[in-house]
């Protein structure tokens, strides 16, 4: 069967009734996020989280490539195309997100008295609640088009509000920075808190529907989504759990 066919959308407002209360979930709803929003980050608490934030988002483009080629649907391939091309900067080096995310995260570090992202890399390790949850994203990335579409579903429908938190949170550093330079390291922010993201969104939920043709396909399609957002969920709990364990000497660093 030729692979650019018309699909029946038939469980388009079940995706929605899915996503709608996303914000809700504890992969958004957290103790991390509302720590991050209310006040500044030691350095160690800093590394805490950006080891493990920089290990699941780093891995966006290869997780875009596995869905890419778990789902042999031409209408959606063209959607995680235009998705993959955002992520690595429209074909401009200084805009792919992950160099962007990389650079946030770096000047941040040495504004509040760390080392950089190379240190954080060198001696940190993610949590082993990240790795799992990288792991099992990865397996349902490559498992089938229904399982595929539901990681991507997670991805983005999380995607949009996380960034805005992160925003949020990164405003109370700004103090720290010169004028004009704050809004040059949140690059990596505003590049998602926009059109273009929630047109990510929009194509996600038509991945969903046309890889869901039927009750079985929805259950997978339906299911590898939830299994997103525990995975986020848990890895954020993880990074509570490591920042709570820091003694108070360490809180001073």
């Amino acid at each position: 069967m030729f692979p650019y066919q018309k699909l029946p959308n038939k469980f388009e407002k079940e995706i929605e009734t899915l996503t709608q209360n996303v914000i809700e979930h504890p992969a958004l709803k957290n103790s991390f996020y509302d720590r991050w929003m209310k006040s500044s980050l030691s350095i160690k608490q800093f590394e805490i989280f950006a080891i493990n934030y920089f290990a699941r988002v780093s891995k966006t483009p290869d997780r875009l490539t596995s869905i890419f080629i778990s789902i042999p649907d031409y209408q959606s391939r063209q959607i995680i195309m235009h998705n993959l091309n955002d992520e690595m900067g429209n074909g401009y080096n200084d805009a792919v997100h992950v160099g962007l995310l990389h650079h946030w995260l770096d000047d941040l570090h040495k504004k509040i008295g760390g080392r950089g992202m190379e240190y954080i890399l060198e001696n940190h390790q993610p949590t082993d609640e990240t790795l799992l949850s990288l792991k099992k994203i990865k397996s349902l990335s490559e498992k089938n088009a229904p399982s595929a579409a539901g990681i991507l579903l997670g991805q983005e429908a999380t995607g949009l509000f996380q960034i805005e938190y992160l925003y949020e949170g990164f405003r109370n550093y700004k103090d720290l920075y010169a004028p004009g330079e704050f809004n040059d390291v949140a690059a990596y922010h505003h590049v998602h808190l926009g059109l273009i993201e929630k047109s990510h969104v929009k194509g996600a939920r038509i991945i969903a529907a046309r890889n869901s043709p039927n009750q079985k396909d929805f259950g997978m399609m339906s299911d590898a989504y939830k299994i997103y957002l525990e995975s986020v969920a848990n890895s954020w709990s993880s990074v509570s759990r490591e920042i709570n364990m820091l003694s108070s000497k360490d809180l001073k660093k």
